[in-house]
């Protein structure tokens, strides 16, 4: 069995940062709803970081942009997702489609064995 050279590649925490600081969807779709925890639910960036406040999330964001930033990346991550899927249909039993994930409203899809976009 041949071995697998581990992926130890660790991104700049710039790229990692500049990528969250794009995100449109960041205060709608994963902070807004965290809206019961806490009514500062909003994050500002100030050009290299979400601006702390009292109350808000933005310590805690800077600190998983920051983890993520120096986590080394698995050389194949989709088996985790593959054996989250088998976990979610064989316990949960939800319907999740085997062969493909359509990327929302784009008319394409993700082939999960390859990871290729058709």
């Amino acid at each position: 069995m041949a071995k697998t050279k581990k992926n130890r590649d660790i991104h700049p925490p710039e790229l990692v940062r500049q990528f969250f600081a794009r995100s449109d969807y960041l205060d709608t779709m994963v902070l807004r709803p965290l809206s019961h925890i806490t009514m500062n639910w909003e994050a500002s960036w100030d050009g290299e970081t979400y601006s702390p406040e009292a109350g808000s999330f933005a310590g805690d964001l800077n600190e998983i942009i920051e983890q993520i930033a120096v986590s080394a990346r698995p050389d194949r991550y989709h088996d985790n997702e593959d054996k989250l899927a088998e976990r979610v249909i064989a316990e949960l039993r939800w319907p999740i489609p085997e062969k493909r994930w359509l990327l929302g409203g784009c008319g394409l899809s993700v082939n999960p064995g390859t990871g290729r976009i058709q």
